[in-house]
């Protein structure tokens, strides 16, 4: 079902502030998927987009195994809302900023938590790439505070499918919702070194946090067609720190990230140019899926016996 919801365009994080930017909200569409029988209030899923996505054959095909599992699942687009869905990743990378994903996943909680199909205080973010990062960012409640106006509104949970490890935070106070993460020991892309830093960060704030770890599996493990492919480009020495009032600093030479351009600095300073490999593994993806169940169902044990096998 297409749908769309009110959203904000905030380029910086302090963008949102602007109360102009209040009175000009944009237009969000998004897929919606319901359940064979909704009509008692469901568990829901908020599906936060990798660069590549919304593809057919991973957030949508998610969107409807949550489906068929009783939940209702919403994927929004935010490469459409701002003209970008017919850009390359590089593009929208560069274009499409976590605030704006943020604003984004907020206003999906929003829209989910208003529909009579919904449970409200039982609405999940699970997010794959970028979109991990983005569901592991809101759990932070200094960002939730931010982009959600709320007080009683926050995700029930968070899920990342091999999130990027760029951002840590000097406050890593958390809303408290449980946190699975899913990173792959091969997986250029993501440092596991500061995959397991921002777990522990998420731990001390607030959260109970699962960090299982696929040993011989690459980025986009679950990919479809199996084969293999490469990106010229890999963020995992992409490190920024947040401090306390919001401001953000690359970590290596403490210069501030004001704007697009010295964002781009940062980019061109940190990113490798040896890239990393995208390739299917069968075994991760079985067992990832597992855990994703397991995990949203709150079915404790047999989450815990899935991570453990694979830390």
């Amino acid at each position: 079902m297409h749908v769309s919801f009110p959203t904000l365009n905030p380029r910086r994080k302090y963008d949102i502030r602007d109360p102009e930017m209040h009175g000009r909200p944009l237009d969000c569409p998004g897929a919606l998927f319901l359940p064979p029988q909704p009509a008692t209030p469901r568990p829901a899923v908020v599906i936060a987009l990798g660069l590549s996505g919304p593809k057919r054959d991973r957030e949508l095909r998610y969107a409807e195994k949550l489906a068929q599992r009783g939940y209702v699942a919403l994927v929004p687009n935010s490469y459409a809302a701002r003209g970008a869905d017919r850009h390359s990743d590089l593009v929208r990378a560069l274009w499409i900023t976590p605030s704006m994903m943020l604003a984004d996943a907020f206003a999906a909680l929003r829209f989910l938590s208003r529909r009579p199909e919904v449970d409200r205080d039982n609405i999940a973010i699970l997010g794959f790439s970028y979109g991990g990062m983005i569901s592991v960012l809101a759990a932070y409640e200094q960002v939730r505070k931010h982009f959600c106006r709320e007080k009683d509104l926050r995700f029930a949970s968070h899920v990342s499918y091999y999130g990027c490890s760029i951002p840590r935070f000097d406050d890593p106070t958390t809303t408290g919702a449980p946190v699975l993460m899913l990173v792959g020991r091969l997986d250029r892309n993501v440092s596991i070194k500061r995959s397991r830093q921002i777990a522990d960060d998420l731990r001390r704030g607030g959260s109970d946090v699962r960090f299982a770890l696929f040993e011989d599996s690459y980025h986009q493990w679950d990919r479809v067609p199996a084969g293999p492919e490469s990106v010229f480009y890999a963020l995992a020495d992409c490190h920024l720190r947040i401090a306390c009032d919001g401001s953000a600093r690359d970590e290596r030479t403490g210069l501030p990230i004001a704007g697009t351009p010295s964002y781009l600095l940062f980019l061109a300073r940190n990113a490798r140019l040896r890239g990393y490999t995208m390739l299917r593994d069968e075994k991760a993806a079985r067992r990832s899926d597992e855990m994703l169940f397991a995990f949203l169902a709150r079915d404790e044990r047999s989450a815990a016996t899935s991570i453990s096998s694979e830390r």
